[in-house]
């Protein structure tokens, strides 16, 4: 076993920042809800849209 130690935060070698950060550029940043409800209809479709073309390659961490 060979241990790799990171910084406290690496947002480089954290794969689940770079979703996030896709997330928020192509739902979050564009303004166009008018309500909470919206913005999270959006962003559901967004990570079932992801995790169904298999763009990433760990497992779903959250039941949509």
């Amino acid at each position: 076993m060979k241990l790799h130690f990171l910084p406290p935060y690496c947002r480089d070698d954290n794969r689940i920042e770079r979703v996030w950060e896709d997330l928020h550029a192509n739902v979050a940043r564009n303004r166009r809800c008018r309500t909470l409800e919206e913005l999270m209809a959006q962003v559901k479709h967004y990570l079932k849209t992801r995790y169904a073309r298999k763009r990433h390659c760990y497992p779903m961490a959250m039941a949509i």
